[in-house]
């Protein structure tokens, strides 16, 4: 039996989240629990909300998982179990940034990934070990049932393999893909009838940049990139790689990450 029914996915941006998010969330409905929310919203905020409305749910079949990337505070941990994952910051940084558009000059970048690693510091020393899960970015791209079981370990459920087969498909770099294309052509569709749009389909960056929202994943346009791990090496200046070795070359090297 499931050891907890509160689920927070306490991740930074861009370091495969919503994945672990939604594999989770598989998971427990697979194993036919109830899943709160039944669709996903689109901000921190509302997550924590939710969150707090069950913290006292006394019901051990009604499971709450969310996902934020902001920094938690101590009353969410209560009876929480804490999934966190983790990426080179380098190449959470240089994703970030193609996803959301944005331009960082060198001061910005190095404020990113530090707040990147405060928060990683952060987790790790305010959330007792067992209650605590860390999960490598790069077994999300190349160890999928290997992260799968780790959750459920995590989570004290037993799964088969056929089980984890079938979520790690589902939630493939095709199949979102896939996915999101189709609720993106539902939307541009709606657009091109001048239909009125439902605002929890579309995410709004500013009034030029908007993505399309998925609420039964949380997946939204230009989630899944085509982006290879240590491609920052190619896009970061020579000077943005020594003034950022320079600033967190310890903690990589803690970390496993190459210098």
């Amino acid at each position: 039996m499931i050891n907890t029914s509160r689920i927070i996915v306490a991740s930074t941006p861009r370091t495969g989240s919503m994945w672990t998010f939604n594999i989770i969330r598989e998971i427990i409905n697979e194993l036919n629990y109830i899943v709160i929310p039944k669709l996903v919203p689109q901000n921190d905020s509302e997550m924590c909300k939710l969150h707090l409305k069950h913290l006292n749910e006394k019901d051990k079949n009604t499971i709450c998982i969310i996902k934020i990337h902001s920094l938690l505070k101590k009353i969410y941990y209560e009876k929480s179990k804490i999934i966190f994952n983790l990426r080179d910051p380098r190449d959470a940084l240089v994703s970030y940034l193609r996803f959301m558009k944005f331009n960082y000059n060198l001061e910005q970048k190095i404020k990113f990934i530090s707040e990147l690693i405060m928060k990683t510091k952060y987790i790790r020393n305010n959330i007792k070990k067992d209650d605590y899960l860390e999960i490598f970015y790069t077994d999300i791209i190349s160890r999928q049932e290997h992260t799968v079981k780790l959750i459920c370990n995590f989570l004290n459920l037993e799964i088969q393999l056929q089980q984890i087969n079938k979520i790690v498909e589902k939630y493939s770099k095709k199949n979102v893909i896939k996915s999101i294309k189709k609720k993106e052509e539902m939307v541009t569709n709606k657009i091109k009838k001048n239909e009125k749009l439902d605002k929890k389909e579309i995410v709004f960056i500013n009034k030029s940049n908007y993505r399309i929202f998925d609420e039964d994943t949380g997946f939204q346009s230009g989630h899944v990139s085509s982006y290879k791990e240590g491609e920052w090496k190619n896009i970061l200046t020579n000077i943005e790689q020594n003034e950022i070795k320079k600033e967190f070359g310890h903690w990589f090297k803690e970390n496993n990450f190459n210098i």
